[in-house]
C-alpha cells in the first residue's frame, strides 16, 4: 500500500510541474568567486629514546629502550610527505676534517675525533617487533647533515647535499591519505603502509668496522618535510 501512494504522489509532481513550466526570456545575470585555504597540519613526535647500546663489539641494536625502537608518531596534511633521518653529530663532538662520512657513532674524544662507526636504520609499522640483525644488510646508512663527497671516488657523490637531494634519507612519504616505510630491500622501495607510527630500529655495525676501545655518541634527528 505504501509503495503505490509514492508512486502516485510522484506522478501528480510531475503533472503539476508541467502545467506552470513556462518559457524565460534572460534579462541579466551576476557571478561571484570564493576562495578558501586550507592551513598545512603537523605534527612529529619520537619517543623510545636516548639509545643505548652497552658494551659490544658487534653488530647491535640498542640495548635501550628494551625493545629496541625508536617511535615515531607523526600527522601531516600535505599532498607530498617525507620522513628523514640523519645524524648531527659536530653539535656533540668535534670530528677530524679527514673524515668525510660522519654519520653513525662518533668516538668521544678531548681531541677532534677521527673515529666513526656507521649505521643502518630499519623502518615498520608501528607495534612491529625488533627485526633479525641481518636484515639491516641492505638498508641504507645514516648519513650526517656535515658528510662530504670522498675525493678518491669518482663514481659517486657521497655528500649530504647530493644524498638529500636523491631522497636517501627518506624513511617514510605519504599524503593527506597515508603513506609508506621506505624500504630499500623492495624493488620500489615501498615498504609497510602506514599511519600516524613509524618503529624506527638503529643498527650500529661494532662487528663490520671493529672500533677502537671508548666511548661513543650519536645525535639522531628526526624531521617532517613536505613539496
Amino acid at each position: 500500500m505504501t509503495k503505490i501512494f509514492k508512486a502516485t504522489l510522484a506522478i501528480m509532481m510531475v503533472v503539476a510541474f508541467s502545467a506552470n513550466a513556462m518559457a524565460l526570456d534572460y534579462d541579466e545575470g551576476a557571478e561571484v568567486t570564493a576562495s578558501a585555504t586550507v592551513g598545512g597540519i603537523t605534527t612529529l613526535s619520537v619517543t623510545g629514546g636516548p639509545l643505548v647500546y652497552g658494551t659490544t663489539d658487534v653488530n647491535a641494536f640498542p640495548t635501550s629502550p628494551a625493545d629496541g625502537k625508536l617511535v615515531v608518531n607523526y600527522s601531516s596534511n600535505h599532498a607530498n610527505w617525507l620522513l628523514q633521518i640523519a645524524t648531527k653529530n659536530t653539535d656533540l663532538q668535534d670530528i677530524d676534517s679527514s673524515v668525510y662520512q660522519r654519520g653513525g657513532m662518533v668516538q668521544v674524544s678531548a681531541d677532534p675525533s677521527t673515529v666513526v662507526i656507521p649505521c643502518k636504520w630499519v623502518a615498520k609499522a608501528g607495534g612491529s617487533t625488533l627485526p633479525d640483525i641481518g636484515t639491516i644488510d641492505a638498508y641504507n646508512y645514516i648519513k650526517d647533515v656535515t658528510d662530504a663527497d670522498i675525493p678518491d671516488t669518482t663514481t659517486i657523490n657521497e655528500s649530504w647535499t647530493e644524498a638529500h637531494a636523491a631522497g636517501y634519507a627518506n624513511i617514510a612519504y605519504g599524503n593527506a591519505d597515508g603513506g609508506f616505510c621506505v624500504d630499500p630491500t623492495a624493488a620500489d622501495t615501498q615498504g609497510d603502509a602506514i599511519d600516524g607510527t613509524i618503529d624506527l630500529y638503529i643498527a650500529t655495525l661494532f662487528g663490520d668496522v671493529p672500533p677502537a676501545a671508548g666511548d661513543y655518541t650519536m645525535k639522531v634527528a628526526i624531521d617532517l618535510v613536505h613539496e
